[in-house]
């Protein structure tokens, strides 16, 4: 058994108890009820089984279900994103009271790491289904339209989609300009309270 997932165990309670604390003094409007405890808990269980695997697909595919679930349930990005803060934040500090000196360090990166790697998967999943959600489907490139750039906005949110496929999306002078001048309508879109 992994010598930091077996420490992570042994502490999940406290860890829980004091991330469920952080996220109640935040005031995200989703976690005031009383499933936060539930779904912290949940996603520590997955980020020490990802640490003790030493793979981060453990935390990573459910953070990819998480996500439309999440969405769908109107949980903004930065809500969820929270969650993973206050529990990274509370795994850190209690495994660094748990672990000798020369452990500490390893013990936060693993952390990090593979919370990271959940984080990063939430945000890719949780901004492909808003573009799903709000187009029908993923832009597609038009072979006869010379528009390297084509925006999308989803409420406040706007999106730039680069497509210039045969270049790999290198960013010249011409997708440069075109960059520039996608983002002008955007900023009135998306910077409205």
């Amino acid at each position: 058994m992994d010598p930091l997932a077996a420490a992570l165990r042994s502490m999940e309670d406290r860890v829980v108890d004091d991330a469920c604390a952080a996220l109640q003094r935040r005031g995200e409007p989703h976690y005031r009820a009383g499933d936060s405890r539930r779904k912290l808990l949940e996603l520590f269980r997955r980020v020490v089984a990802s640490i003790e695997a030493r793979d981060p697909s453990t935390v990573a595919f459910y953070s990819e279900g998480i996500a439309g679930e999440r969405l769908r349930a109107g949980f903004s990005i930065a809500e969820v994103q929270a969650a993973f803060n206050v529990l990274e934040e509370a795994m850190w500090a209690n495994a660094v009271d748990a672990l000798e000196v020369d452990q500490r360090i390893q013990a936060i990166e693993a952390i990090s790491t593979y919370l990271g790697a959940g984080r990063d998967a939430l945000a890719r999943t949780y901004v492909s289904s808003m573009a799903v959600g709000s187009a029908g489907s993923s832009p597609q490139p038009n072979p006869d339209d010379p528009a390297l750039v084509v925006t999308d906005v989803l409420g406040r949110i706007g999106m730039i989609t680069m497509r210039d496929h045969a270049k790999r999306n290198a960013l010249g002078s011409r997708m440069a300009s075109q960059i520039r001048a996608a983002l002008e309508p955007l900023r009135s879109t998306t910077s409205a309270p």
